[in-house]
C-alpha cells in the first residue's frame, strides 16, 4: 500500500501506511481483525490508539471492501 504524501510533510501518513499493511496481513491470516492485534506486530499502545481507525479504513480499501 502506498499513500500519497502531503506537500511539505512526506511522512505524515507513514505510520498509518505501515499499520494498514499490517492490518491487511492480519485479515488475510486470521479472517478478522481487532486493534489489539497490532500490538503483536510491534506497534505501541499509543500508535494503536492514535491511528488504528484510519489504518483500518485504508486496509479495507486495499482489500476492496465497501461496507462491513
Amino acid at each position: 500500500m502506498m499513500i500519497a504524501c502531503v506537500k511539505g510533510e512526506p511522512s505524515v501518513f507513514e505510520d498509518k501506511e505501515r499499520m494498514a499493511t499490517a492490518i491487511v496481513e492480519i485479515i488475510k491470516e486470521k479472517g478478522t481483525f481487532v486493534a489489539a492485534d497490532l500490538l503483536d506486530r510491534g506497534f505501541t499502545h499509543e500508535e494503536v490508539l492514535r491511528g488504528w481507525e484510519m489504518a483500518y479504513a485504508l486496509a479495507k480499501v486495499e482489500l476492496g471492501f465497501l461496507e462491513d
